[in-house]
């Protein structure tokens, strides 16, 4: 990924990290771990980019909240972000896909991380066989 610079000087791409898991997570009806997760060392004022692609899994007639969190913070709350109408048997998999921007950090340490919630039927994040879920961070310079 190549920098690119804003008039100023600003904008540019301090440092990529992404981290991944694999192993399914039932969720039941309380906020609960995906078990995504991945922590970066930022400059201060620094912006960090939050990309999320989140594979979400379950039955039938199932509905699954996520929320993206930095460290104790809720950031954002996607209510249906996995939803599952069908009256048939069938399993159902989806990714589910975001991008937040996290702005004018002080120096530090800071832990990014999804948490999932089961608001109907069967909701599990990962997905069925071993499927990978990913969360890509990007500290970008002011």
């Amino acid at each position: 990924m190549a920098a690119v610079a804003a008039s100023g000087g600003g904008g540019k791409v301090l440092q990529v990290l992404v981290g991944t898991h694999s192993t399914q997570v039932s969720h039941a009806a309380s906020w609960a771990a995906t078990n995504l997760t991945k922590s970066i060392t930022v400059s201060s004022g620094s912006n960090v980019l939050v990309l999320i692609n989140q594979l979400c899994y379950s039955g039938h007639s199932s509905r699954g909240d996520l929320r993206i969190k930095r460290d104790t913070t809720v950031l954002r709350t996607y209510n249906g972000a996995h939803l599952h109408e069908a009256s048939d048997f069938f399993n159902f998999q989806t990714t589910f896909s975001t991008a937040y921007l996290d702005e004018s950090l002080s120096a530090g340490t800071y832990n990014y991380k999804t948490e999932g919630y089961e608001s109907q039927g069967d909701f599990r994040t990962q997905g069925y066989l071993n499927t990978t879920s990913t969360i890509t961070l990007i500290e970008l310079s002011v």
